[in-house]
């Protein structure tokens, strides 16, 4: 019941109050009136005794939790809370995989989820170390995650697939279950992205080319972290680094005039998000096609992408084409160059992969993180749900440097620069940066 709370839109509840709900529905759903006395029943909610006074009257005074006076032989009476009846909550909840669910129940009942990741410390006030996952210095109750930021990841969580990919969810829902304002929304997120919690973040964009016209932004959660799970759940990467050239030079590439010309006129933001599109296909190629690509039978994987590319693109007509007015002839064209892209990077990742592993990953569903271009330098970071190679997590193939691979135990093994430089955390201490991938 504690998921239906946290996606619900209880209008009028602050963040700490919702957290407060959220957790208190996990730890005594079902147990009638709950009399405890406060620092207890605040230790077993992971807040701080006033954080639960606080949002007990504010729960109380919204109709959501029932309070009773209990008499008491001596001294002050005491009050009994129970879930009030009149607590509505919505039916329509994201269906958790078990390891979304294990990080949602930390996320609520564990209140020293330390902030210790990549970038500069804020750990330590006027510090600008660096720090990867090691235990970082802590400051009292400042070395935490807030309460605020904990219900935020927990409802990003929520919304994630097993390997942490957060789509269509608006910033606009996100206000509406998290009760955080777009003030503070945005600094939060970031906050989440410099603490490692967040990978990577793709804005979304409203252009006449993408279905509905609206895109959300996409969310990469690093469901790797020390801090939420254990190593036993932790996730498997390949990482494939190339020299392709610029980002453009691979989009046009062997790319028919029309085409060209299309390319020609998206903005950045769009471009970004028709890289991250492409991504996904490659994903979904690697992982539901291992067997059949690069054997020359394309028919099947062709119609299966076009598929797919059909239901994210639509052609673009009337005044809200943005000069990208197109036949639909043409338009034709244009998608099927999209799933060439797509096809023939599925197609090369795995010549490689096989290269240094002889084992299949078609069982596994796969992830692409967007990383950054580097002077012509792309890297393929690949999140598996389960590791096509025994003892070995994270898996580095540089065929940039005349082709080595570098296994690591874990990805915490990772340098924290390597991990920026492959999309896996997002370096924040130079300020806002542009994501740049494919």
């Amino acid at each position: 019941m504690f998921f239906r709370v946290l996606a619900s839109d209880l209008s009028g509840l602050g963040p700490e109050e919702r957290f407060v709900l959220a957790a208190f529905v996990m730890q005594f759903n079902g147990a009638g009136p709950v009399q405890v006395a406060v620092r207890e029943i605040a230790e077993k909610l992971s807040v701080s005794p006033h954080q639960w006074i606080r949002a007990a009257d504010r729960l109380v005074e919204a109709g959501f939790l029932l309070a009773t006076v209990v008499p008491q032989p001596r001294g002050r009476p005491a009050r009994s809370y129970e879930i009030s009846p009149r607590l509505t909550l919505t039916k329509d909840v994201t269906d958790c995989s078990l390891v979304n669910r294990k990080i949602i129940q930390r996320l609520l009942s564990f209140r020293n989820i330390l902030e210790s990741e990549s970038g500069v410390s804020t750990s330590v006030r006027g510090v600008g170390g660096r720090v990867g996952y090691k235990t970082p210095p802590v400051r009292g109750g400042e070395g935490r995650l807030s309460v605020s930021n904990r219900l935020l990841l927990a409802v990003l969580v929520l919304h994630a697939n097993e390997l942490g990919t957060v789509r269509d969810v608006s910033m606009l829902k996100l206000r509406k279950m998290t009760g955080i304002d777009g003030v503070n929304l945005k600094p939060r997120l970031r906050r989440l992205a410099r603490m490692g919690f967040i990978r990577r973040l793709v804005p979304g964009v409203s252009r006449s080319i993408f279905a509905g016209a609206k895109v959300s932004t996409t969310y990469f959660l690093n469901f790797n972290h020390p801090q939420l799970v254990p190593a036993a759940d932790a996730t498997a990467v390949l990482v494939v680094c190339e020299n392709r050239g610029s980002r453009r030079e691979v989009l046009t590439s062997a790319a028919p005039l029309i085409v060209l010309n299309f390319l020609q006129h998206l903005k950045d933001e769009a471009l970004d998000l028709l890289c991250l599109r492409l991504a996904e296909y490659v994903a979904y190629m690697l992982g539901q096609y291992w067997l059949e690509l690069g054997r020359g039978q394309r028919s099947e994987l062709e119609s299966a992408l076009l598929y797919r590319v059909s239901a994210d693109f639509q052609r673009p007509v009337g005044d809200a084409a943005d000069e990208l007015k197109i036949t639909e002839s043409d338009w034709s064209i244009v998608l099927d160059h999209f799933c060439w892209l797509a096809l023939e990077r599925a197609e090369s990742i795995k010549s490689r992969l096989e290269y240094w592993i002889a084992a299949e990953i078609s069982v596994s569903k796969a992830e692409l993180i967007p990383s950054p271009y580097k002077k012509g330098v792309q890297a393929t970071t690949i999140l598996l749900k389960h590791a096509p190679f025994p003892s070995v997590r994270c898996l580095a193939i540089w065929d940039v440097r005349e082709g080595f691979c570098v296994p690591y135990k874990k990805e915490a093994d990772v340098p924290v620069e390597i991990r920026w430089d492959l999309g896996l955390l997002t370096d924040l201490s130079q300020g806002r940066q542009k994501l740049r991938c494919f």
